[in-house]
């Protein structure tokens, strides 16, 4: 459910404080995120979590 309606839904992953709303890994999420990370089937929603969850939108 999360995939089609983030904007209107509340949950664990989008309720959290922007202040753990933070990229690890700041520097190549933008570029990952060009290369199609934050959409790729390849990756699951915990990997773009732990590394890019604010450039991916995840929180």
């Amino acid at each position: 459910m999360e995939q089609y309606c983030k904007s209107t839904c509340i949950n664990s992953a989008t309720s959290k404080s922007s202040k753990e709303c933070k990229d690890k890994k700041h520097t190549i999420c933008v570029v990952w995120k060009v290369n199609g990370f934050c959409d790729s089937d390849f990756y699951g929603d915990d990997i773009r979590d732990e590394y890019c969850k604010e450039t991916c939108h995840r929180c």
